[in-house]
């Protein structure tokens, strides 16, 4: 019966895991056919002297979406539609030549491209050319002229230049210092997304899932119960259950905590590096909290939930791999985020494991010996 049930499950997790990627495989593929048909139709019309199709053709080119990744090819393509005046594409080239994608690195060049976009009035390009002059790259370090082409980008509503001309203010760096003037730009930033603006004025301190909200007091019941259950045991030796009980209440107390820190500090975190590496410390208590959970349920569940950590690892995995729009993710924060379940629900089932053999064991030990001195 057991061995029945263990093969259902594994079977339903696993035909779950290949939907999923069957699912996002079709997905992908669609997708695909409809970029090669988008990069036929730019080709044609960037051959004819499109401006606005050669700097598109150049963008797919520099991505990879729906053809192979060539920067020397982007390149190409973005030239020959910078060299029509088109700002976008002259933006784009400029970028190429500060990075050194397709071409040799040239801050010079990266210069005049970026200029003449930003002459233009593209905001990008006039961000962008207040970064060089900010910098001293391709141009003398010069923070007034930073702080003017910065300006330019923040007046059309460019959301990182309207933060870093406030970063300007604040500091005094090629502008009067103005605190004032500082929070009224992080605070057009902040309207915008820009996450950096946020944390300066301290509307991000709250990046909690609204479920975060409604399980909260329910773990903090959950850990009050497992605790009072465990202190009335009163056993002298503990048993099995007994010491499940314990270690889920310190589980849910460290969950409640965990959900406490997120809310309110978390915005404050620095780096995406800690905001990642708090996530996986909090996969891994919740993962803990079902290994330990399930085997207060049932005493032989511990195969059972190492096969489901496992299969949910896998299946974490291949969809990342399949989930085109997750691609630009660094692999070390998605793998960070996601690994967490599964490893968490690993520990406990695997100590059980341990502890469940070595009792076989010993028990086999004394039932040698009693034979042995029966006899």
């Amino acid at each position: 019966m057991k061995l029945r049930w263990t093969i259902v499950a594994v079977t339903a997790l696993t035909l779950i895991c290949a939907g999923v990627f069957i699912w996002h495989f079709v997905y992908a593929q669609v997708n695909s056919r409809q970029l090669a048909k988008d990069v036929t139709a730019y080709r044609i019309r960037a051959e004819q002297g499109d401006a606005e199709s050669q700097f598109k053709l150049g963008s797919m080119y520099s991505r990879g979406k729906g053809i192979p990744q060539d920067y020397g090819e982007a390149v190409r393509w973005y030239r020959k539609s910078a060299e029509q005046d088109y700002a976008k594409a002259e933006y784009n080239l400029s970028s190429m030549y500060r990075d050194g994608k397709g071409v040799p690195q040239d801050y010079a060049e990266a210069e005049r491209w970026c200029r003449k976009a930003a002459e233009q009035g593209d905001a990008r390009a006039q961000e962008g050319l207040g970064f060089l002059y900010y910098r001293g790259e391709g141009v003398p370090q010069d923070y007034a002229e930073a702080a003017r082409w910065y300006r330019k980008s923040a007046e059309q509503g460019d959301g990182n230049a309207q933060y870093i001309m406030g970063y300007m203010y604040y500091y005094g760096y090629g502008v009067p210092q103005d605190k004032g003037e500082a929070n009224r730009l992080f605070h057009l930033a902040a309207a915008q997304g820009n996450e950096d603006a946020r944390r300066a004025i301290g509307l991000n301190k709250v990046h909690v899932p609204a479920v975060s909200k409604i399980t909260l007091p329910l773990k903090f019941l959950a850990g009050l119960f497992f605790g009072v259950a465990f202190l009335k045991s009163g056993q002298s030796h503990g048993t099995r259950a007994q010491i499940a009980t314990g270690v889920t209440a310190l589980l849910m107390i460290c969950a409640v905590a965990l959900d406490l820190f997120w809310l309110f500090y978390v915005g404050h975190l620095q780096s995406s590096t800690s905001v990642t590496l708090l996530y996986l410390v909090k996969q891994l208590v919740g993962g803990a909290i079902v290994g330990v959970l399930a085997s207060v349920v049932h005493g032989k569940s511990a195969k059972i939930v190492l096969i489901a950590a496992a299969v949910i690892f896998v299946g974490f995995i291949v969809f990342e791999v399949v989930h085109s729009e997750l691609r630009h993710i660094p692999v070390r924060v998605w793998f960070l985020c996601f690994v967490g379940l599964p490893i968490g629900m690993s520990i406990p089932s695997a100590i059980f494991l341990w502890l469940d053999r070595k009792r076989a064991l010993d028990g086999r030990g004394d039932a040698a010996i009693v034979a042995v001195t029966t006899k």
